[in-house]
């Protein structure tokens, strides 16, 4: 036993060294240089080049984060991410360090995959975990908190990760998730959108990539659609409202796909089965269980309805339906790859609701 406690301490204290090897000013500098970036913001300049803003945190203020206080900025250009990024340097940055930055934020004139994409996957400091977003204008200004006590910074964060939680809301994207869908057939790859507003920054539907340049998405029941559909996962907490002001909230979901075929010329059938559990958070006409279950079925068929409407007036499968057809009908999915099958597949929705009452 004091053996195997030796080795452990003399391990400790190996690491320990080599740590502050790598951190002392022989290495490029010590913990006081460290500079925590909480979010990376890439926008386009007119002449054609990149401009990179960091929003740090302020040391003494790090457990402060929702306050824009918390923050200060800095900003430069070049050629490419990585020149604009190098280039923050020569602002004043100190050791930039990324590896807690939860942000990608990406202006509209920079949300093409060539201005972005290649420097997030290899950039060794930022995680697959981090959530790149698209916003309105540019990516800097959505930043900018301006007179505001608020952190947009923060505000984005949380919006994306809801009551602080730590973990993906339905609207986050990861860089991974986002990766897994662009090289993937049969699904359109998906991003949140995000806009100031005179509240702060808010989440304003989806950003659609269609191969070539991004469709909006504004929020609504299509965005809700995507959300429940490609997302329960990360749905505990989403807002499900009805009529008459009944709202419910989502506790727990699973979406399975389920494929039927007959002889051609018939059409394919995708029934989509949803097991949905939610709570009643607002009931001012008293309805019973039974009804608020009824009620939240029709609810989860016109969403689907109007996501399903989008999705085919796009023709951009962020639903994931020729996904499934490529993984469960794989010879018919080599014929109609090419073709327009979002209107040449049926679908419908059938949902499973468990509603419990307080």
């Amino acid at each position: 036993m004091k053996k195997i406690l030796l080795i452990s301490a003399l391990i400790i204290i190996l690491l320990y060294t080599a740590g502050c090897e790598l951190l002392s000013e022989n290495a490029g500098g010590d913990l006081k240089d460290v500079e925590l970036a909480a979010a990376l913001a890439l926008d386009k300049t007119e002449a054609g080049e990149i401009s990179a803003g960091v929003q740090l945190l302020h040391r003494d203020k790090a457990l402060e984060q929702q306050y824009a206080e918390s923050y200060y900025s800095l900003e430069a250009e070049g050629k490419s991410p990585a020149e604009a990024v190098a280039a923050l340097y020569d602002q004043g940055a100190r050791q930039l360090n990324f590896s807690h930055a939860a942000l990608l934020v990406l202006g509209e004139q920079a949300a093409g995959l060539a201005n972005w994409l290649d420097y997030a996957v290899r950039s060794p400091q930022l995680r697959p975990t981090l959530y790149p977003v698209i916003c309105r204008g540019s990516a800097a200004d959505l930043l900018d908190a301006g007179e505001a006590t608020m952190s947009p910074a923060y505000l984005l964060e949380n919006a994306l990760e809801p009551r602080g939680s730590g973990y993906p809301g339905a609207a986050a994207v990861t860089l991974q998730d986002f990766l897994e869908a662009l090289y993937d057939e049969g699904i359109a790859p998906v991003l949140p959108l995000a806009e100031k507003t005179a509240d702060g920054v808010k989440l304003a539907g989806l950003a659609i990539y269609d191969g070539a340049a991004w469709q909006f998405l504004p929020e609504g029941d299509a965005a809700l659609g995507w959300r429940i559909l490609q997302r329960p996962q990360h749905l505990a907490g989403e807002v499900l409202t009805l009529t008459d002001g009944v709202s419910l909230n989502i506790i727990a979901a699973d979406v399975f796909y389920r494929l039927n075929r007959t002889e051609p010329p018939a059409q394919p059938t995708v029934q989509v089965e949803l097991s949905l559990k939610a709570e009643v958070l607002d009931n001012p006409k008293d309805w019973g269980q039974a009804e608020i279950a009824e009620r939240a079925r029709e609810r989860l068929q016109h969403i689907f309805a109007a996501a399903l409407a989008e999705s085919r007036r796009l023709k951009l499968d962020f639903l994931g339906i020729g996904r499934e057809i490529k993984r469960k009908l794989p010879a018919l999915w080599e014929d109609w790859r090419d073709d327009d099958y979002l209107n040449e597949t049926a679908a419908a929705l059938n949902a499973d609701i468990t509603i419990e009452m307080n």
